[in-house]
């Protein structure tokens, strides 16, 4: 009866030393291995995911002002603006949309914005990732804003592009809104979120993958 007893306290023993033997060394830098090599992996897809997101919020926001500037023509019979502004309160005359821009009605047949327009709405500058402009292919150079007629067509069609600086004198200055001879979408590889706004005021937004 006794070496029953004794050979039952052995296994007993045995199997609380093994229960709380816990986890060796090599088990331990093995698990942190696969979790790093994981995080590397992980971490470029995530970084690129986010700013994709990012670019897709600051277009749609500029987006939502245009189709709200149009739709202001039509209600108001009268022809809505939307141009660059670093202030607020004023078109900076400069293209270059990552610092802001404002929405403004005028009488028909107005010059562009001068003071006592009436702002309909204002945007603040844009956070873009470093060495991205957002500028539109607009020809003339004194020229540089959004304009609809109360018909809510657009008195021209245009791009207004975000994306690398490098890349926009290529790919982006020098098409125009319908771009047919490359499908209706910028055709190129690289980063880019733009609105189209076309000469019947139809508007899209063009995104990367």
């Amino acid at each position: 009866m006794l070496l029953f007893n004794n050979i039952a306290h052995m296994k007993k023993y045995r199997v609380n030393c093994q229960a709380e033997r816990g986890i060796t060394l090599v088990e331990s830098m093995v698990t942190v291995a696969i979790m790093v090599l994981l995080l590397a992996l992980a971490v470029p897809s995530f970084k690129s995911s986010i700013e994709s997101n990012r670019r897709t919020v600051l277009i749609n926001q500029l987006y939502e002002d245009l189709t709200f500037a149009r739709s202001e023509a039509i209600k108001r019979n009268v022809r809505v603006e939307v141009c660059p502004s670093t202030t607020g309160t004023s078109c900076s005359g400069i293209n270059d949309w990552s610092k802001g821009w404002i929405v403004f009605a005028q009488s028909i047949g107005g010059i562009p914005w001068s003071p006592g327009k009436p702002i309909l709405r204002s945007h603040e500058a844009l956070t873009l990732p470093p060495n991205w402009i957002a500028q539109d292919n607009i020809i003339s150079a004194t020229s540089h804003f959004a304009e609809f007629k109360p018909t809510g067509e657009s008195t021209a069609s245009f791009r207004i592009c975000m994306m690398l600086q490098s890349d926009f004198d290529n790919y982006c200055k020098s098409g125009d809104a319908s771009d047919a001879s490359r499908g209706g979408i910028l055709w190129y590889t690289g980063q880019y979120a733009n609105v189209v706004v076309t000469n019947v005021g139809r508007m899209r937004i063009e995104l990367s993958k």
